[in-house]
């Protein structure tokens, strides 16, 4: 996994309890300024996946799951999935079926920046992301 923030955001992350951990301080213009992925994956055409997580925020806020090919056109395989996060853990899925070539470079997003519908800036909060599942269905 790798945190990354573009655009002047700002945010830490950290592994606490076995858990993904981001305490965002500002989270950034576009809703890829703050993110959390896991690169490097591969996709393969015709292949149905489940893509499943359970996320918490202290402070009730719209997140995006994507994935895309991790460069060029980011040509998205699950185009953005909208999730509304509060305080309590829930779990989350989503499927999809790749139509695209196989992709070995493809990556999986979770786009903490300016989502449609959340006041912006957003106070500081912190995001808990846990059991990430990509599985071939």
């Amino acid at each position: 996994h790798f945190k990354a923030d573009w655009d002047g955001a700002y945010s830490t992350f950290l592994v606490e309890n076995g858990e993904a951990k981001l305490d965002i301080y500002y989270e950034g213009p576009q809703n890829w300024s703050t993110q959390l992925a896991q690169q490097g994956l591969t996709i393969e055409k015709g292949k149905t996946y489940v893509i499943s997580f359970d996320a918490r925020t202290t402070f009730d806020r719209n997140i995006q799951v994507i994935i895309e090919h991790n460069g060029g056109e980011y040509t998205k395989y699950l185009g953005p999935q909208e999730v509304y996060l509060t305080s309590e853990m829930n779990h989350y899925s989503f499927e999809f079926t790749m139509n695209a070539e196989t992709d070995s470079n493809a990556h999986l997003v979770f786009a903490l920046g300016k989502i449609e519908g959340n006041e912006f800036p957003l106070p500081p909060h912190t995001i808990y992301i846990d059991n990430v599942v990509l599985e071939q269905k």
